[in-house]
């Protein structure tokens, strides 16, 4: 697990509206709230809509303009967070809602209609984050058929065997409803503004304003983890396995492939008994296959040979991600 003073992102939110910031710095009242009650956590300013589990976050202290790439897969889970079921923030000096409130909240507060306009206006009174639900990602695997397995700085430009290190975010906290109340019971001058984040508008008062069943991220912890790659390529017929250095024992067979659309069916066989069925895959294009264990994944990719008919080339690659 890496050290959330060390984690730093920029990110495009909402169609590139909204910059979101992962930071560790406990400079906010959230950053601050998490240092206390999960500390493996760094805040999402401003919440976020965006589940960003999977996605690498280069190395510690790095920035990212644009939407930070999804690398890795595994398999989604959620449940109640057990440290804390609500996080509150009175904002009793009248912060801004061009201000301080946008920092932490972004596109989903503004004013209420027939008010003055949000640079002019305050707000006295307390917002929570209310109904926390951890999401995570287990069994994390590499994509090979991501943007980040072809790009130019992948691994393959580093050394093979030690692989490259890189930081991947595997758990964020969400909240299901938000809560906005005026301090003095006075006509609440603040609209929340959720549609993006899904869900409704559950109650709304003078005082008070309830949206739920939204999707609300405002925290994000990141894993450190090495990738590894092999590759090797082989020549070979339909119908017959197809055998790689770097694959561990696994074997491709083509079963057909069509000419006239560029496409190819086959079977890719490893130890164990773990089949792979890859149908209507186009020509020398990546087909990514996740073994079950071990953080192993391939990619494939094969077209016919040149110069030799009846043949394919095949180029495996063969994808290692450890914790580190």
């Amino acid at each position: 697990m890496i050290s959330r003073v060390q984690v730093t992102i920029q990110a495009a939110v909402l169609a590139g509206v909204t910059a979101l910031t992962l930071s560790a710095c406990a400079t906010t009242p959230l950053g601050e709230f998490l240092d206390r009650a999960a500390p493996d956590f760094a805040a999402v300013e401003p919440i976020s809509s965006r589940d960003l589990r999977g996605r690498h976050l280069s190395h510690p202290g790095d920035s990212l303009q644009g939407a930070p790439e999804l690398c890795f897969r595994g398999v989604p889970a959620a449940e109640s967070f057990a440290s804390f079921q609500e996080y509150a923030h009175s904002y009793a000096e009248g912060y801004t809602v061009g201000g301080e409130l946008a920092r932490d909240f972004g596109g989903a507060i503004g004013l209420t209609a027939g008010t003055a306009a949000e640079g002019g206006q305050t707000f006295r009174g307390t917002i929570a984050l209310q109904n926390i639900e951890e999401f995570a990602l287990q069994s994390l695997y590499f994509d090979p058929s991501s943007v980040c397995a072809q790009a130019p700085n992948n691994t393959k430009a580093e050394n093979l065997e030690e692989g490259r290190r890189v930081h991947v975010v595997t758990r964020m906290l969400k909240a299901e409803k938000m809560r906005a109340t005026s301090a003095d019971g006075s006509h609440l001058q603040l609209a929340l503004k959720l549609t993006e984040f899904g869900g409704k508008l559950a109650r709304e008062s003078k005082s008070e304003s309830v949206w739920s069943g939204a999707q609300i991220f405002f925290a994000a912890a990141a894993q450190r983890m090495r990738v590894q790659l092999r590759e090797s390529q082989a020549t070979g017929g339909l119908r017959q396995p197809i055998a790689f250095e770097a694959a561990g024992g696994c074997a491709l067979t083509l079963h057909a492939y069509s000419p006239v659309r560029r496409v190819w069916n086959g079977v890719f066989d490893c130890p164990g008994g773990e089949r792979f069925t890859v149908r209507n895959q186009a020509a020398n294009s990546w087909a990514p296959i996740a073994l079950k264990q071990g953080g192993v994944s391939f990619g494939i990719k094969t077209g016919p040979a040149a110069g030799q008919p009846g043949l394919f080339s095949v180029h495996l690659q063969r994808w290692t991600g450890m914790e580190d």
